[in-house]
């Protein structure tokens, strides 16, 4: 069955902001363990402004997350129109390859848009884990058939 191009819009934003929501919690917990809260985001919205903030500030953590949730729902629609345009149901390694791939090329890029001093200012490791974890979660809301005019919450295990 075809999706009709607003389902597909409809999906790729939910799923991009929960990846984007697992990445946030993945770097918010690592931050954390470390004893600096909130240092990933201030530390990526300073390279974005192209200046150095001493510490996370509500303001600063605010600005980059909603760029944060902006790109992943953007991401998350790309994603949703590639599964579409194979007509086949999403899979866990299209997920892996899409949190692996598109989000390390879009995150790397950025970085160097944005001229910053290192590429490894957020340590690879993180960055790796953190995106596939959130293409791994992305598969979980592709497989919610939002496009089908009979589907509801409490239907989703009756369906196909």
């Amino acid at each position: 069955m075809r999706r009709p191009v607003r389902a597909v819009i409809v999906q790729g934003v939910t799923g991009g902001i929960l990846a984007g929501l697992v990445v946030a919690l993945w770097f918010l917990v690592a931050d954390a363990v470390a004893g600096h809260p909130f240092r990933t985001p201030a530390l990526l919205a300073g390279i974005l402004l192209s200046r150095e903030f001493p510490q996370a500030t509500f303001r600063l953590v605010s600005a980059y997350t909603v760029l944060h949730f902006g790109v992943f729902a953007l991401l998350g629609v790309a994603m949703a129109r590639v599964s579409a345009a194979f007509a086949a149901p999403p899979r866990l390694l299209l997920g892996a390859v899409f949190g692996l791939v598109l989000q390390e090329v879009v995150f790397y890029a950025g970085l160097l848009l944005a001229q910053a001093p290192r590429l490894g200012v957020v340590p690879w490791p993180h960055v790796i884990g953190a995106n596939v974890a959130s293409g791994l979660s992305r598969r979980r809301c592709a497989t919610i058939p939002w496009w089908r005019e009979d589907w509801s919450p409490d239907s989703s295990a009756r369906l196909p």
